[in-house]
C-alpha cells in the first residue's frame, strides 16, 4: 500500500512533464513549418531551417520527407515524387533544379510585346488606307 501512495504522484509528475514537453515540441514544429516557404531561399535552404528546428530530435525520415515536399510548389512535387527513395538532401537538390528551370521558363513565357488586338487594329487600318488609294 505504501508503494502504491508514492509510486501514483511519481508517475502523475512523470506524465505532466513528459505532456509539457511535448506540447512544446509539436509548437516548435508547428511555427517552423508554418513559417517556412520558398520566398526567402531554395529547397536546400527550406531543408536546413527544418533540420535546424528539430535540431538533435529523432524525427521519422518518412515524415521528415513529406513535410519538406508539401513546402514545395505543386509542380515541383509531381517531378520528385518518382524520387521518393532518394535521400533528402538529393530530393532538395533536385528541387532546386527544378525551381531554376521553371524560373527562367516563366519569364520567357510572359515577355510578350504587343497586345494582338493592337496588331489587328493596324492591318485594318492599312487595309482601309489602301483601299481609298486604289479607288
Amino acid at each position: 500500500m505504501f508503494t502504491s501512495d508514492v509510486f501514483e504522484p511519481y508517475e502523475t509528475l512523470k506524465r505532466s512533464i513528459l505532456k509539457r514537453g511535448d506540447l512544446t515540441y509539436r509548437k516548435s514544429l508547428d511555427q517552423l513549418f508554418n513559417n517556412i516557404d520558398l520566398q526567402h531561399g531554395s529547397a536546400t535552404d527550406v531543408l536546413q531551417r527544418i533540420r535546424g528546428v528539430i535540431g538533435l530530435r529523432t524525427f521519422d525520415e518518412g515524415i521528415l520527407k513529406q513535410l519538406f515536399m508539401s513546402k514545395l510548389p505543386q509542380q515541383v512535387q509531381t517531378v520528385l515524387v518518382s524520387f521518393q527513395n532518394n535521400a533528402l538532401d538529393e530530393l532538395a537538390a533536385s528541387a532546386d533544379r527544378i525551381l531554376e528551370i521553371t524560373k527562367s521558363s516563366n519569364t520567357e513565357v510572359f515577355s510578350v510585346k504587343e497586345k494582338p488586338q493592337t496588331t489587328q487594329n493596324n492591318i485594318t487600318e492599312l487595309c482601309h488606307t489602301l483601299t481609298r488609294y486604289l479607288s
